[in-house]
Formats: C-alpha cells, structure tokens, sequence
C-alpha cells in the first residue's frame, strides 16, 4: 500500500516545513543509512500511526518479515510504543510454531508486530483474523502484514471486540479457533474471553496467550484461566516501556505473556 506511506509523508511535509521529500521517501528496497539521534528524528518524526511507514519502507524490502520485525524494534527503541517488543515477540513466536494453528484470532493489532510472527507460524492453508479497534493502527498493520508477504493469510477487522467477536465466530465456523492470543484492553480480557468461550470459539484444545497478564495486570483474568478449566503457564518477560507519566506505574516490574490451553 505505498498510498498509505505516501499520503503520510506528505502530511508531514505540510506539518514540518524543515522535512524534505528525499529523507522522507525513501526508494522502496533501499535501506537506509544509519542515523544518529538527531537526523534519525528529523527524517522519521512520529506523530500519527502512519508515521512509521517511511522508515519501514526504507529500511526493508517486501516480503523480508525479518526485516520488517528488526525495522520496527529498531523504531520502538527510538519511539517507546504499545508494541509487543522482541523477548516477548520471540516467546509468542516459539510457541506458535509449536502449535501451528490453522485457524488463529488476535484480539488487538496494534502496527502488525506481533500479526506478522504469528501469521509466518501457521499451518500451510491457515489463517489469522486481527481484531483492531483503531482505523488508524488498523491500516498500518494492513499494510506490515502486506510487506511481509502475508496478506493472503491475515486479515485485520476493524472494530470494537465487543461488537466483532459474534462476526469472527461466524467467519471461524464451527471448528473455532486454534489459537487466541489477547493484546488489547486488559479489563476486557475476562468478558472477551468468556464471549469467545460461549461462542464456540474457545473450545477444548485452544490455546490462549495473553500479554501484560502480571503488569499492568487484567483484572479477574488469570483467576479464570485457572485450572481445572485451563491449563496455564507464565513466561516472564520486561514490561514493554515504562509508562511515568502513570501516578500509579512502578518503574522496574516485570511482566508475562500468559499461556493457557483450555480443557
């Protein structure tokens, strides 16, 4: 979709007189070079969503997904975001190549990260549906799964899980799903799940993954994800970044991607 990082650039341009169109637009497939704080912050300011697609374009070519996963840890160290990070990234990864499921769910996209490694673990035929309630997050990480040469097996819905999952359950069909992996509010992960488990789309033998289950926590739900209706295990893993503008944020916690297999 080089509309998208396009229209992007062109945004800034109009924003930030002092950005020229040569930094911001970058020949696709050409890496760029190296840039120190100043000129990295320069050429690649980030304001909105799309602001990260001129540095991916740059820096990567299409379907090199291990390109496109450095490229965008490469931005988040510049740029603390939301993202999954690469030790938790990594940890999702392994587990989903051990599952290699057919029919998986992730419920809150974000940029693509973590779509992107689960999408690369499917079986052969599989698919992933992404439920992303941000327009705007949603059409990059439309167009990172698009780079990576995984559009024919992803697909992001746009929306609130509350008004989508009865659309994805009919869309997984009977079967439901192999994998669920939650990322997105975390008071919603309890009622989500439980919507998902009446929907048939949690059934025996799914397995469950869930982000910042211990910081910031998701209220009730590892209670719920106990045994003897699931299976549960923790990987311990650095919060993503940390958040000081919270009154109630403690600097230094350790977090966990939870995950659980139900019975």
């Amino acid at each position: 979709m080089p509309s998208l990082v396009h229209a992007a650039a062109a945004t800034r341009l109009a924003r930030r007189s002092l950005l020229v169109a040569p930094v911001l637009l970058a020949a696709p497939c050409q890496a760029a070079p190296a840039l120190d704080d100043t000129a990295f912050y320069t050429a690649y300011p980030y304001v909105e969503p799309a602001d990260i697609l001129p540095f991916l374009e740059a820096q990567t070519q299409p379907g090199d997904a291990d390109g496109l996963l450095a490229a965008m840890d490469a931005f988040a160290s510049r740029y603390p975001m939301y993202g999954l990070g690469q030790v938790k990234g990594e940890a999702l990864e392994a587990e989903a190549r051990k599952r290699r499921p057919a029919q998986a769910l992730e419920v809150g996209t974000f940029l693509g990260y973590s779509a992107v490694r689960t999408a690369r673990s499917l079986a052969p035929g599989g698919r992933l549906l992404c439920v992303e309630a941000s327009p705007q997050h949603a059409a990059v990480a439309t167009w990172v799964l698009k780079r990576a040469g995984l559009a024919d097996c992803a697909e992001v819905l746009v929306g609130l899980s509350s008004k989508l999952l009865p659309a994805v359950a009919a869309r997984l069909g009977p079967a439901g799903a192999d994998w669920v992996f939650l990322d997105h509010a975390k008071e919603c992960y309890l009622e989500d799940t439980l919507a998902l488990e009446a929907l048939g789309v949690i059934r025996r033998g799914t397995l469950v993954a869930a982000d910042n289950v211990v910081y910031p926590g998701a209220p009730g739900y590892l209670e719920h994800m106990a045994a003897p209706q699931y299976a549960t295990r923790l990987v311990e893993a650095p919060v993503e970044y940390e958040q000081v503008w919270r009154k109630d944020w403690v600097v230094g916690k350790t977090d966990a991607i939870s995950f659980s297999t139900k019975a």
